[in-house]
């Protein structure tokens, strides 16, 4: 039943956007040049240039997909890959079909395109379920006896240093562009306000 719901949400994220973006980026636009920032800033999570909640909220339902089939026991992995193999074999098929359709869209536009996006969603789900495949279905206690375990310890750190940096990008980019606008306005004879 979660499985299921979490699946119906995912789909309403990621094949809503578009129509919802169409919609409201216009909107945003105007908000914005009208002096409204509060509302635009608003819109810029909704349908924003990146990271923004449609359709990328989708993404997450979909991981969730697998997180409740990994936490279900029996422990089944067989289920685990016949659901992320399909749902990464169905939005790869849909960027190939959408490229063959519509030809394959500028990828350095503000706004990613449905291409990019449902590329990158079937692309995640393939390695996600290849890696919670392979890995987190075999014993804590007998992990020591396979040698892959020993090669994946420097990627889970790594995953660690990754996440607290993706986590303090905003503050750490307000910081470095204040330094380095006080080192050009030093630069240029121009007192700088830190």
């Amino acid at each position: 039943c979660n499985s299921l719901i979490f699946f119906s949400l995912g789909m309403i994220f990621i094949f809503c956007a578009e129509p919802i973006k169409s919609v409201l980026v216009p909107v945003m636009y105007d908000m914005y040049e009208g002096g409204h920032y509060g509302l635009a800033m608003l819109l810029t999570w909704l349908v924003g240039t990146r990271h923004c909640i449609f359709p990328f909220v989708g993404y997450a339902f979909f991981g969730a997909n697998l997180a409740v089939i990994l936490t279900e026991m029996p422990r089944n992995r067989k289920k685990m890959m016949y659901v992320g193999y399909s749902i990464a074999a169905f939005f790869i098929l849909t960027a190939i079909i959408d490229a063959i359709i519509n030809g394959v869209p500028l990828l350095i536009d503000f706004y990613h395109p449905f291409f990019l996006y449902i590329l990158n969603l079937g692309l995640m789900m393939f390695l996600a379920t290849l890696c919670v495949s392979s890995f987190d279905y075999i014993a804590l206690d007998k992990r020591v006896q396979y040698k892959r375990y020993q090669y994946l310890v420097p990627f889970r750190r790594l995953s660690l240093v990754s996440l607290t940096l993706f986590m303090t990008e905003e503050a750490v980019v307000a910081i470095y562009t204040k330094f380095w606008e006080w080192g050009w306005q030093k630069e240029k004879g121009h007192p700088g306000n830190f």
